[in-house]
């Protein structure tokens, strides 16, 4: 077939302009996942970026959430002295967390509006509107290139939080998105996840992008099994090219996963606490490439971040010393002399954080090991920074399970060493017992490691174990083959803390929240005075010689 002379030139001009449009520079995305508040890796992240700008104009900065709490400098701002240095580095996108919403609905919608970056999520929907809350996707265009971000917030955020998503009046984001006095009640689209996303990435492909990138915050792998996950969401869907992922806090520099065209998807996550900085490289023919930058081996550094990070760091520890509450008498975990009596016999401050725990996370029962009660809180006004002496190692709270019998072994070995001190006593709530001297308690099986394995034979150290039933509103004896609900440190459930005195637990729910903010919101549900039931210990755990003969009504 004779081609035109017409025909020839419209061709010549088609592929000067094609060739012209053709990128000729990389795209560089840095994310970022879990960093709970480790605040010194941001100005590591703006020199990276800015170091990368020399090299490509096409840089941007993202984030897949939880990075609003997880120590002090967070909790004091409710997360608003993190969005402020997230600002100062010039993040472009950002998913949230599920911690994101443990200052409450409105103080996410809070940071949400503070935040420059664009907050996108496509499954967290308003249930009375069926609409998404945030932009499900944006699309950003780095030359002739267009790369859409989805945005995905683990659905376990609902079950951990569940009474914060429940009549609420939205407030407005921007002028754009004003939805004041919207009803409004949350879902994260637990059963149809993986058709919610596949229905924006169909649209965002539709709206001409080029590559999609999921900000996820799902994990890899979860407890519980009935969670929807970041490998098993590229498994159903396709027309992802990469999801980036957060959540579990697993450290995955680059892996393939096929999804359900049997294409290959890329799959990252850089741990937690800023340990990692993630980089995605597009290059100009939009082949991908992934890689993990050390936080600790990089020396770039933007010194106008440091600053700020500086500056906010010293407000904190001024900030720390404001008034959170009052007591009217002296909570106590030692004695005028400096002896540890929380690790010897119950104590009215190791009631105080174990009700604390149980209360606020809706538990059967608390438990609480001694040696991680610290200090004493004096009598009068409470500071942040009193909480934080009581609690300094930044534990976060987890929600496991027990059965009756596993909980009879687990306190027979935490009481072992009474009546000589032991960091090891657990301190209790929703339950009470006694403790009988015998000279041939019960033996102890361990396994290799020397780790807490259960009791060879029944208890002989224990009696009249009784569990608080909360609906008859008295104590019950415990029964063996029940499971109870508990509220303990992760450095129990999941670090095998105590010599693994909690290795039989099974997870149910994993951080719940900072321990100390845990004791913060339990104060300030006792509109933040100290109330007159833990002026002196109660009795929950009596001793045969000199037993305690108070007769409470209730843990």
């Amino acid at each position: 077939m004779k081609i035109s002379a017409f025909t020839k030139i419209v061709l010549a001009c088609l592929l000067i302009v094609a060739f012209a449009c053709k990128r000729k520079d990389n795209i560089v995305i840095l994310y970022d996942n879990d960093v709970h508040c480790a605040v010194d890796g941001y100005a590591k992240m703006a020199g990276v970026k800015n170091e990368l700008k020399k090299q490509t104009p096409y840089v941007s900065v993202v984030s897949c959430g939880d990075f609003a709490q997880g120590d002090v400098i967070g909790t004091l701002s409710e997360g608003g002295s993190i969005v402020e240095i997230m600002n100062q580095v010039g993040y472009d996108v950002v998913v949230f967390g599920n911690h994101e919403f443990d200052y409450s609905f409105r103080t996410m919608q809070e940071l949400a509006s503070q935040l420059k970056a664009t907050v996108v999520s496509c499954n967290l929907i308003n249930k009375k509107t069926d609409k998404t809350l945030f932009k499900p996707y944006i699309i950003k265009e780095y030359g002739p290139t267009k790369v859409a971000y989805i945005g995905v917030i683990t659905p376990e955020t609902l079950t951990s939080l569940p009474n914060i998503f429940k009549d609420i009046q939205l407030a407005p984001f921007d002028a754009e998105n004003n939805v004041e006095g919207v009803d409004f009640e949350g879902d994260f689209c637990a059963d149809s996840l993986y058709s919610q996303v596949q229905k924006y990435v169909d649209a965002a492909r539709s709206d001409g992008a080029h590559v999609v990138v999921v900000l996820a915050h799902l994990g890899d792998e979860l407890i519980d099994k009935t969670m929807p996950t970041s490998v098993a969401l590229i498994e159903q869907t396709h027309g992802i090219d990469v999801v980036l992922d957060g959540h579990a806090h697993h450290i995955i520099a680059d892996t393939l996963i096929a999804n359900n065209q049997n294409q290959m998807v890329h799959l990252s996550s850089t741990g937690s606490n800023f340990r990692n900085i993630g980089q995605l490289t597009i290059a100009p023919e939009n082949t991908l490439s992934l890689q993990l930058l050390h936080v600790d081996s990089l020396t770039m550094v933007d010194d106008s971040v440091s600053a700020l990070v500086d500056t906010l760091k010293n407000h904190t520890l001024v900030f720390g010393q404001e008034r959170v509450g009052r007591t009217p008498f002296p909570l106590i975990a030692n004695d005028a002399k400096g002896n540890r009596i929380v690790r010897q016999e119950e104590t009215n401050l190791a009631n105080f954080c174990t009700d604390a725990f149980r209360i606020m996370l809706d538990t059967d029962i608390a438990l609480i090991n001694a040696g991680g009660i610290r200090d004493n809180i004096a009598a009068g006004d409470i500071t942040y920074n009193d909480l934080l002496r009581v609690f300094p190692f930044n534990n976060t709270v987890c929600i496991a399970t027990l059965t009756g019998k596993q909980l009879v072994d687990v306190l027979e070995y935490s009481t072992r060493y009474l009546p000589k001190e032991s960091g090891g006593l657990l301190h209790v709530s929703g339950l009470r017992y006694i403790v009988i001297e015998n000279e041939c308690p019960a033996p102890i099986v361990y396994d290799e490691n020397n780790l807490f394995v259960a009791l060879a034979s029944k208890s002989e150290r224990l009696d009249r174990i009784e569990i608080w039933d909360k609906q008859a509103q008295r104590y019950v004896p415990i029964k063996m083959n029940k499971e109870y609900t508990i509220a303990a440190f992760d450095y129990h459930i999941k670090k095998m803390g105590g010599n693994g005195i909690l290795r039989n637990a099974v997870l149910k729910q994993d951080k719940m929240n900072m321990d100390v903010d845990v004791l913060s919101a339990y104060l300030f549900s006792l509109n933040g005075c100290v109330p007159a039931k833990y002026a002196k210990p109660e009795g929950r755990m009596m001793q045969a010689i000199g037993i305690c003969a108070c007769q409470c009504d209730e843990p």
